[in-house]
């Protein structure tokens, strides 16, 4: 589910931080999963975000 992504993505970023490492990727995966939970998706498979992608 995108729901879970995005958490996932904010505990991974949060462990990162707490690391002192950089993670660029990570901070632009939560964002565009941000944005496609925010869209009414957050129910869906994580996979959907590819739909949001190609359009």
């Amino acid at each position: 589910m995108v729901d879970l992504m995005v958490k996932d993505l904010g505990l991974a970023l949060a462990v990162a931080e707490d690391s002192d490492l950089d993670n660029a990727m990570g901070r632009l995966a939560r964002e565009l999963y941000t944005a496609h939970q925010q869209a009414g998706n957050g129910e869906r498979d994580f996979s959907s975000i590819l739909e949001r992608l190609r359009n």
